[in-house]
């Protein structure tokens, strides 16, 4: 699996199809190496995805401020199609790709503006 997008507005960016209510979607995810699960989607987007398991977590925030908040599973396929459950996260701001998604994959990031990134297996 390799996943490829681009550092613009300041932020390392990488796209990713997920499965949805009327057909695969793609978003723009920031790629953040401080966030240790594996996604986040803002509710508008959450809302697109199929059917799938829904359950409210308590998880930790920067500066250790707590907060409960909506966590779905859902089956994902990568290029190569092999399918993995993927843990996405609902809460407001950009939708996020954390260290849990990119385990045991090479993250290379050229760090201005149009710059590459990309993410490929080990």
């Amino acid at each position: 699996m390799t996943e490829n997008g681009q550092f613009k507005n300041g932020l390392p960016r990488l796209t990713v199809t997920l499965p949805g209510k009327r057909g695969n979607f793609t978003v723009d995810f920031v790629v953040d190496t401080g966030f240790d699960g594996e996604l986040t989607l803002p509710e508008h987007l959450a809302r697109e995805l199929p059917d799938a398991t829904l359950e409210s977590r308590l998880i930790n925030l920067a500066g250790a401020f707590r907060q409960r908040c909506p966590c779905y599973e859902i089956p994902w396929e990568n290029e190569d199609g092999e399918t993995r459950t993927v843990e996405v996260l609902v809460l407001d701001g950009n939708p996020l790709l954390g260290t849990g998604f990119l385990s045991e994959m090479l993250l290379t990031i050229e760090i201005a503006e149009g710059g590459e990134v990309s993410a490929e297996p080990l």
